[in-house]
Formats: C-alpha cells, structure tokens, sequence
C-alpha cells in the first residue's frame, strides 16, 4: 500500500527579520544581497528529484556555512550558498567517479542542449550553471534560476518547458547522430507535462475543457494499482494522441533551435569538456562575444 503524504512548501523571505539578524549579518559577505542573489526557487534539468525545489534558508544556510569553514573563509560568500543550494538537492559532486571520454562528450552535448533551448525559449527561466560533474544519479545538470516568483503556468510556458526536457535528447540525435538512456528522466517528465496538459488542465483543443484525470490513487485487494478511468477507450486514445502530439511538436521545435544555434551547441559543450563548468556570465557569451571563448 502507498501512503500518500502532503508537504508544506515554504518560499523564503529574503526581507525577514531571519535574514536581517545579527547572525546572518554577521555571517555572510556583505557584498550579497539576499534579495538580490537569493532566488527562492531553482529548476534542474537532468535531475531524477522533482525538478521545482523552494531553498529553505536552516538547510542551506547551514550547509553554505560548512562549506565556508572548511575553506578557512571568515564569511559565507554567494559560491558558498550557491554551491549549498546544488548539494542539498543533487548530492555532492563525485569528481572521482571515472567517466570515458565518450560519455562525457554525451554528456557535454546533452546538457548544452538543455541550457540552448532555454535560452532560445521566452518564457523559461534563465540558465545559471551548466556541469558536467556527476552527482548522485546524474551525469550532468543544467541549472535554472527564476527572475520572480510565479504562482500559475500558461499553456505557453508548460508547452516551452517540455521542449527544455528534450533539448538534451535532440542535441544528441543532432550533435553525435545516436540518442542515449541519459534522457530516461528528461522523457518522463515531458511525458507528465504534456499528459496533465491534456488531461488536468484543459489545454488540448481536441479534448477540450474537461478533467480526465482522477486525482487520486485507488487500492483493492487482488488489484494492482492503478487510476480508475472514467472515460472510455475512445477517449483515451485522443488523449494519448494529444499527448504524442504535444511531446512530438516540443520535439521538433528543439531540432530547429539547435539546428539554428548549432555553432553555440559546439562552443558550450567543448567548454564543458575542457573545464566541466559554465556559469551563466560565460554561458551569455557564447551569444555575445564566442570568440572570447575559443
């Protein structure tokens, strides 16, 4: 039996009395603004976790002032807390696990695949690292920050954000002609969107305004379980077909974008393999000033 359980989830009040205490004051650099550099929600491509996570100021905070101690730093400075922020949901970097060269060239172009469609795409939130480090599951990550905080999805930004999801894959298919299991996670999470789309939300013209989707689970003994139905087959099928429809044009928008951009597909993931790294200064110039980079 699968117990279900709901979970608060907490924005920080980078205004708070918390973040303006003595303590906090005393502890980070006062080069940081707070309300300025500490976003409250980061998005992760590559990531098996639930990609929206909201920082928590004791997990991070506390995780941030650890970092800063054992490089023998008097104050928390933003690496600090950005790196706190990677490792509390992704794990720490695993910088002795031994990748071949073709894998991590795989890795390279998938991940710049990701940062690439973001870029391109207006309604997703900017790239602010991209790494080809492993951790815990993940080969690489490609890592987003919010400009504001946002409390509902248009169809717009749900449709944009599938084509995110499959940037990695179609930067494989485009850059090295072959496709991976590293997109496993990436296809499930676009497959969820566009299926709530469809079914949740009525976004699809098709089936219209009509929620097809349960919402809940159910369990009877000599049953596996699974979400009763409440439409027919027919419906069903429309319903899979919209979805297909929905993950296919993402698809084949992400083939334009990095067919469009594939100089910059080239320049970010040869940086990846020569430092492992991108910060999103050195990601924008890839757009502005490339020859800088090469």
């Amino acid at each position: 039996f699968k117990q279900k359980t709901a979970y608060e989830i907490y924005q920080c009040d980078w205004s708070s009395d918390v973040c303006s205490s003595d303590l906090v004051e005393n502890a980070i650099d006062h080069g940081i603004d707070l309300k300025e550099d500490g976003r409250g929600k980061i998005s992760i491509e590559g990531k098996e976790q639930k990609d929206d996570i909201y920082l928590i100021v004791s997990d991070n905070g506390n995780e941030a002032a650890l970092l800063a101690a054992r490089r023998h730093h008097r104050f928390i400075s933003m690496a600090e807390l950005n790196e706190a922020v990677i490792k509390v949901i992704a794990g720490p970097e695993k910088k002795s696990r031994v990748v071949i060269e073709r894998e991590r060239k795989l890795t390279a172009y998938h991940e710049a695949g990701h940062a690439i469609v973001i870029h391109d795409l207006p309604t997703q939130d900017p790239v602010h690292e991209i790494t080809i480090i492993p951790r815990g599951m993940a080969g690489g990550m490609t890592i987003s920050l919010p400009q504001e905080d946002v409390t509902f999805q248009t169809r717009q930004q749900l449709t944009e954000r599938i084509a995110v999801c499959l940037g990695g894959r179609a930067a494989e298919q485009l850059a090295l002609g072959d496709i991976s299991t590293g997109a496993g996670n990436d296809l499930q999470k676009a497959s969820a969107i566009a299926r709530n789309m469809v079914t949740r939300y009525g976004m699809s013209e098709k089936v219209g305004n009509v929620v097809f989707d349960s919402g809940h689970d159910e369990v009877f003994i000599g049953r596996s379980m699974a979400q009763t139905k409440n439409y027919s087959e027919e419906v069903a099928a429309l319903i899979d077909e919209e979805v297909k429809a929905l993950v296919d044009g993402a698809y084949a928008r992400c083939g334009e974008i990095l067919t469009h951009r594939r100089r910059e597909l080239d320049i970010v993931a040869e940086y990846l393999l020569r430092y492992e790294n991108m910060d999103a200064k050195t990601f924008e110039q890839v757009f502005t000033d490339p020859a800088a980079l090469q």
